[in-house]
């Protein structure tokens, strides 16, 4: 998959929703892992996106026995799951597939 350079928006985005997280007693899988790069086609895609990872991460998705995912792991899961043509952008029609499967 190709990588481009994070936007500063995204880093936003991405810090802010791992500073709200909720807390858990199961073991953090893949602790050290960085998030990806992601390029969204818009504000509102990009929104959306993270909002619903964050609401799913939330609902238990994330847990993998014996652990559960750490929030970088998850995020990079969920933007290989979303991103069908592996070019590194989510697009508006990628992201509104992923938010409305389940």
């Amino acid at each position: 998959m190709h990588r481009t350079k994070p936007s500063l928006t995204l880093i936003i985005v991405a810090l802010g929703w791992l500073a709200c997280g909720c807390t858990s007693d199961l073991r953090v899988l893949n602790p050290d892992v960085a998030p990806w790069p992601v390029i969204f086609e818009s504000d509102q895609c990009r929104l959306d996106f993270v909002e619903e990872i964050r609401d799913r991460y939330d609902d238990g998705d994330a847990v993998l026995p014996p652990g559960q995912l750490s929030k970088h792991a998850y995020f990079n899961r969920e933007v290989e799951r979303a991103d069908s043509d592996a070019d590194g952008i989510i697009s508006d029609a990628e992201a509104n597939h992923y938010i409305h499967q389940q």
